[in-house]
């Protein structure tokens, strides 16, 4: 392949310097001090150059008049370089690139290209690239006006100055897709707020997906962009990440505005918290009957006080609504009993919400996934959520780190409750009482993978129905720990139960029950209790054993980590094991010896 050297550029004579790749073939391209010609039998119309070892700023000549007639696709891959500046405002020229359909100028994903500095205006010229079609960036800066683009992606750390007002009137008559964010390096230097000249009816006709993410731009949501005719085909908007101040806009429920939305996504993040934050209430307006009729889709992520209006849990509010998820905000009050109907994911995560947990939950016939943690409820979980036919589509249940008293409903264990919950989290609450032996009957939970009511006040025994053949027939994770639970181990024989987690209990039984187990078991955490024992010289189930830990609980600071299914070693983790088998850990009676390996091929 031929070395070329070009205009605006300086060369490192050492290495090698500017390939010209064609697509489909391979042309001479030696020339000095000019932009590289097609040869007039090549039919390699497409063009993509990569840039090793190239430094100074990407020619301006290339943006003369003739200098590419045919060209249709230029990449430039600046990972490899060390080029500098900004993009040359001729390239935005009346007859510059005049068949250019694609222009991509990429990074490898863990570097970052030199090139900054503003936006090029004349690259907002109507008549500039006029059947440029994609325009992707990464990491560079760049600007467009273009009359055909339809796809324009910015992932920018360097980029700076202020999002283009003159980008809503009339710029980009075929955009449909465009996202501003910040590439590899989290945050960029664009300011500035949000054009309010983007909301104007003329602007983003056909714009399907808006997203700017991760900047600095301040100021507020714009009321204009939710005039009637702005954004006509806009679905998804996604504005995340910014120090963004003031209310959500009332104006945004007009019955005319934002007409094809289906997902709104709207939020911060820890670092843009200190510097600014939507604020106030969620506004009553949002939950009329003729706001958002398509919304599918709600994400929010910011400083809202107050309760969640009245007005949004009407049968006929977010009439659309699958996805609602008010995570991380100062919401206040009780959680409400009315959604609608069609509601998938309800997530209202890290909030204030007090009070009970409706039981009317459960009536939401294709709810998927209900989290609840992080908020101080009181009272008890309901019954009702296990009545027949309550969550019939319910595959995660999360209701942690909460104030929830009162003990395990048995209601939960009719075989006709929960048969696709996959996901129940319950730890770290004020759960008292026993372990229902209802929930291990044949039928119960047909489909649930990982139980954990760890850190919790429950007491009592593990029944004999937990550990049985036919109890929690997918169970794969059983955390238990922190608990007053006490008694035996039992041995397992759940068909796949993989993790054990049950340390710091008042477990004080033998070793044998356990060594017995028939359940594939791969993890086992017995720390900080009281049992006693030896390891045995053949174990039925526990060829897959990895990790066996007894710290405080078996007699010695040890802990066995097995290394493989195939092999009896295990690794020499602690210096009190009085063995070089193992960090076999606890306070009890082990006795540490060398692990025959038929226990565990």
């Amino acid at each position: 392949m031929a070395v070329c050297q070009q205009a605006g550029a300086t060369m490192n004579p050492s290495r090698h310097l500017i390939f010209c790749k064609w697509m489909g073939c391979q042309a001479p391209c030696h020339q000095s001090g000019a932009a590289p010609q097609l040869s007039s039998n090549s039919q390699c119309s497409p063009f993509q150059r990569a840039i090793s070892q190239m430094t100074g700023t990407l020619p301006a000549a290339w943006g003369g008049n003739g200098v590419f007639p045919a060209m249709t696709v230029l990449e430039l891959e600046l990972d490899i370089s060390s080029m500098t500046g900004s993009l040359p405002s001729a390239w935005g020229g009346n007859n510059s690139f005049p068949a250019l359909s694609d222009l991509l100028l990429t990074n490898d994903a863990d570097k970052v290209s030199k090139l900054s500095g503003p936006l090029p205006e004349s690259w907002a010229n109507p008549a500039a690239f006029p059947q440029l079609v994609s325009l992707g960036i990464h990491n560079c800066s760049i600007n467009g006006a273009f009359p055909n683009l339809s796809l324009l992606t910015l992932e920018l750390s360097n980029l700076s100055g202020t999002l283009p007002p003159s980008w809503g009137i009339g710029s980009f008559p075929a955009l449909q897709y465009l996202q501003i964010g910040a590439g590899i390096s989290g945050s960029n230097l664009l300011s500035g707020t949000l054009p309010p000249e983007w909301g104007d009816p003329s602007a983003f006709q056909n714009l399907v997906a808006l997203s700017i993410a991760n900047c600095i731009i301040h100021g507020t949501l714009p009321d204009t962009w939710a005039i009637p005719g702005a954004f006509p085909e806009l679905n998804t908007m996604t504005v995340f990440g910014m120090p963004l101040t003031g209310t959500l806009p009332a104006s945004w429920a007009n019955s005319a505005s934002l007409p094809s939305l289906l997902s709104l996504g709207l939020g911060i993040d820890n670092a843009s918290t200190a510097a600014g934050c939507i604020s106030g209430p969620l506004p009553a307006a949002w939950g009329s009957p003729s706001a958002f009729q398509q919304l599918q889709i709600f994400t929010l992520r910011a400083c809202i006080q107050g309760t969640l209006p009245p007005s949004w849990n009407q049968a006929d509010a977010f009439p659309s609504m699958q996805f609602f998820e008010v995570e991380n905000c100062q919401l206040t009050g009780t959680l409400p009993a009315n959604w609608s109907p069609s509601l998938q994911f309800l997530d209202v995560a890290g909030n204030d919400l007090n009070g009970t947990l409706p039981a009317k939950l459960a009536s939401l016939m294709q709810l998927q996934q209900l989290t609840l943690n992080a908020n101080p409820f009181t009272g008890q979980l309901p019954a009702a959520w296990g009545a027949p036919g309550a969550f019939p589509e319910l595959f995660v249940l999360e209701c942690y780190d909460t104030n929830i008293d009162g003990g395990l409903p048995d209601a939960w264990g009719s075989i006709q409750a929960f048969q696709e919950l996959q996901i129940l989290y319950l730890y770290s609450n004020n759960i008292a009482g026993t372990l229902p032996d209802a929930w291990a009957q044949k039928g119960s939970f047909p489909s649930l993978l990982g139980l954990a009511i760890r850190n919790t006040l429950l007491t009592g025994t593990i029944p004999g129905s937990w550990s049985s053949a036919g109890a929690f027939p997918q169970l794969q994770i059983l955390d238990l720990a922190n608990t007053q639970i006490r008694g035996a181990l039992p041995s397992f024989s759940n068909s796949g139960l993989s993790v054990i987690a049950m340390e710091n209990c008042s477990f004080d039984s033998d070793l044998g029950p356990l060594w017995a187990s028939f359940a594939p078991l791969q993890l086992i955490s017995l720390s900080n209790n009281s049992l006693s024992g030896s390891l045995p010289d053949t174990a039925n189930g526990l060829g897959q054993l990895r990790f066996l830990n007894g710290r405080q609980s078996l007699g010695r600071d040890c802990a066995f980590v097995v290394a493989s299914s195939r092999q009896s070693a295990v690794s020499h983790l602690g210096p009190k094991c009085g063995s070089s088998m193992g960090r076999f850990a606890g306070t009890n009676k082990l006795v540490a010896r060398v692990v025959p390996e038929e226990v565990f091929v």
